[in-house]
């Protein structure tokens, strides 16, 4: 097979989203002569060489630009789009950076003539090192389209940055990424190979480089715009995006882009920041919900939104029965993540109350900080050592409080991720800092009667009440050797998932002085729960 052919049927491929498409061993095809290769081949498929240079020139006129405007047409190649904005823009506001000089040269010839380029005068830049300051202006408007999906991550922000610094402080930069499940790991140039990065990353990438963005529904093939500015107020409105879907009608080849659901174009990510912000605006009857986080920051097993208003409403009900007076308390939260029990708490707490929430993991500690009212809310990095959440922590240190002082105790997901010397160590600490009469609201995996009838109906279907599978909680690996701590076999340590035995449950309230007063099972049982999790009430004695 001819290189040309090779060439035409790598770009034809799909992304599998895990790696670049046969990088290794390949000419550097740059350096190829225009007989070689022909140049609608060289930068994408041939059958839509038209539709990519239209579609492209539509999104940035849908997006404003006009005739005065200074564009970058960076990686402009044969100008696929170059030949539509070049006869459109006044003359000298075409700029485009193509390494492969012949490319340019043939596109000049065979596509837009020589009166168009002594008329229109455009600009043209050969380097290879990303530079975007070779012209010595600035821009309007920054294109770049079907770069990033050959770029490893090093060149990615190295253009990106370069871009800021070459963007004028109202202008805008349209460039497409391929998404994928996983990142793409190799650095450097990987034309004519393809790689894909996870939004996630993409995002990273792009506020590193001091940007932010929107990402666009606007229809593309393979790949997926993201629109980005130095001022956030020049994006598009959410009500706005909605018009920038780049569909296509009476063209059976595009018909997908006619099928699009809106919402298909959207990261779960940046559905959920603009969502939460709407949704905000129709709470009514239940004030704290507005204080979710956006999905970056809320952890513990719990990511939906939906789960954590669901969350949040059992356990305000659980706080709300286990407390004798119903204002003015001093709640102390275990293990407080991101905070889903400090919204639970917060009705409780009125004038003269405080919730105290502690966890080993900093960096939940500093979001927590700045997310919730300094007066009312107080979040405590304990420096403990978990050796899934905080292996380099110390051994045990003790609460800071003293003894006798809060009116209520909570920990969810906590004592799922001690071991026997830790959970009995902090099972007698929170004892000492209760009150007496005081309550705990702890959660468990129990291995009790009800748990071991379910060990012959675990198998990889998923749960009947939860979304997980069925043999996922099953702890049959000793914990550090204990004879009443388990783990399940997947757990690269223990403290990913530990399940107490009854025996252990009676060792906690030896060492405390707490009693059990009343025990929820939960639907990891593959029971009707209150909870996912079993829920156990103590009270201080």
């Amino acid at each position: 097979m001819r290189l040309k052919d090779i060439f035409i049927d790598l770009l034809g491929q799909r992304i599998n989203g895990k790696k670049a498409i046969n990088k290794g061993n390949q000419e550097d095809i740059s350096q190829l002569k225009a007989g070689d290769l022909h140049y609608k081949a060289y930068v994408g498929p041939p059958d839509q060489y038209d539709f990519m240079g239209a579609t492209q020139f539509r999104l940035l006129c849908a997006l404003g630009l006009r005739a005065h405007h200074r564009l970058l047409d960076f990686g402009c190649g044969s100008l696929r789009a170059g030949k539509l904005f070049i006869p459109y823009l006044d003359k000298g506001n075409y700029f485009g950076i193509e390494p492969a000089s012949w490319l340019i040269k043939e596109a000049l010839r065979k596509e837009l003539g020589k009166d168009i380029i002594r008329i229109k005068q455009p600009h043209f830049n050969h380097n290879r090192d990303f530079k975007t300051d070779v012209f010595g202006v600035d821009f309007d408007y920054i294109l770049a389209q079907s770069i990033f999906s050959h770029a490893g991550r090093d060149l990615i922000l190295k253009a990106l940055k370069n871009f800021a610094r070459s963007l004028k402080s109202q202008g805008l930069i349209a460039a497409t990424f391929i998404e994928g499940e996983e990142d793409f790991e190799a650095e450097g140039w990987i034309y004519p190979g393809i790689v894909s990065y996870r939004p996630a990353t993409i995002e990273r990438c792009i506020e590193e480089a001091a940007l932010c963005f929107v990402r666009l529904p606007w229809y593309h093939p393979r790949q997926s715009w993201y629109l980005l500015a130095k001022d956030k107020s020049k994006l598009p409105s959410r009500e706005q995006l909605a018009y920038l879907t780049g569909a296509v009608y009476h063209e059976p080849f595009f018909e997908e882009s006619l099928k699009k659901d809106l919402l298909g174009f959207y990261s779960y990510r940046a559905l959920d920041k603009a969502y939460l912000e709407l949704d905000k605006t129709h709470l009514l009857r239940t004030r704290n919900l507005r204080l979710i986080p956006t999905e970056e920051n809320r952890r513990g097993g719990k990511y939906a939104y939906g789960e954590w208003a669901h969350v949040i409403g059992i356990f305000q009900t659980l706080i709300y029965q286990n407390l004798d007076k119903k204002e003015e308390n001093l709640i102390l939260d275990m293990g407080c993540g991101t905070g889903l029990l400090a919204i639970a708490s917060e009705p409780f707490l009125g004038e003269k109350g405080a919730y105290y929430g502690v966890d080993v993991r900093l960096e939940d500690i500093e979001f927590c900080s700045r997310h919730y009212d300094s007066q009312k809310f107080h979040f405590i990095d304990l420096k403990a050592k978990n050796p899934h959440y905080a292996p380099l922590g110390e051994e045990k240190p003790k609460l800071p409080f003293e003894d006798d002082f809060f009116d209520l105790v909570t920990a969810l997901s906590v004592w799922t991720h001690l071991s026997e010397e830790d959970s009995l160590f902090y099972f007698s600490e929170i004892s000492r800092v209760m009150k007496r009469k005081a309550r705990a609201i702890v959660t468990f995996f129990l291995l009790d009667e009800s748990y071991e009838k379910t060990l012959p109906l675990r198998t990889k279907e998923t749960g009947k009440y939860h979304m997980t599978e069925k043999n996922r909680w099953v702890f049959n690996k000793k914990a550090y050797g204990s004879g009443y701590w388990f783990c399940p076999e997947w757990a690269e340590v223990p403290e990913e998932a530990i399940g107490l035995k009854e025996e252990a449950l009676q060792l906690l309230l030896k060492e405390s002085s707490l009693k059990i007063c009343r025990y929820y099972p939960g639907n990891w049982k593959e029971i009707p729960g209150v909870f996912f999790q079993d829920v156990v009430i103590f009270e201080k004695e």
